[in-house]
């Protein structure tokens, strides 16, 4: 999601959306303390389904991260 105009997230999501099931999202790196991508996510009434996560090898503080959601 990161390189698509941020005005224009939501409408990828919800057309991805339309053509599967299920829509994974990542993998992407985030501080481990937060949860920005899921809140984004959330805040655009989306429920997260599932997610797996581990941490940096060589950064520490940082998690690598995915994350999906299922089509209503």
């Amino acid at each position: 999601m990161e390189y698509v105009p941020r005005h224009r997230r939501r409408e990828l999501v919800e057309r991805l959306l339309g053509w599967c099931d299920r829509l994974i999202i990542g993998v992407f790196n985030e501080e481990a303390h937060g949860r920005p991508t899921e809140g984004l996510l959330r805040s655009w009434d989306f429920a997260i389904t599932g997610r797996s996560e581990r941490t940096h090898r060589a950064k520490p503080g940082i998690d690598y991260r995915v994350l999906w959601i299922d089509a209503v």
